[in-house]
C-alpha cells in the first residue's frame, strides 16, 4: 500500500499535508481512533500543528500514530 502523500508543505511545525486521496476524513477518522487529533482542511489535506514545546518522543510517537492512520485507508 502506498503512503497516499501527495505533498508536504508548511514552516516550522505548522505543516499541511496533501494527500492523493479524494476525501481525507477516513484518514483523520483512523487517526483520531489512535488517539492523535488532526484536521483535515480543503478535503485533501491534514494540518498537522504540534505545540511549540513538544518533545522528541512524543512527536515520533505522532508520526507513528499518522502513519498508522495513513495505512488504514
Amino acid at each position: 500500500a502506498g503512503s497516499h502523500i501527495k505533498d508536504v508543505r508548511g514552516k516550522g511545525l505548522f505543516i499541511g499535508v496533501e494527500l492523493d486521496l479524494p476525501d481525507g476524513t477516513p484518514v483523520q477518522m483512523a487517526a483520531l481512533a489512535k488517539g492523535l487529533s488532526i484536521n483535515v482542511t480543503q478535503k485533501t489535506v491534514v494540518r498537522l500543528c504540534p505545540a511549540l514545546t513538544i518533545d522528541q518522543a512524543t512527536m515520533e510517537r505522532g508520526l507513528t500514530l499518522f502513519e498508522e492512520a495513513l495505512a488504514a485507508v
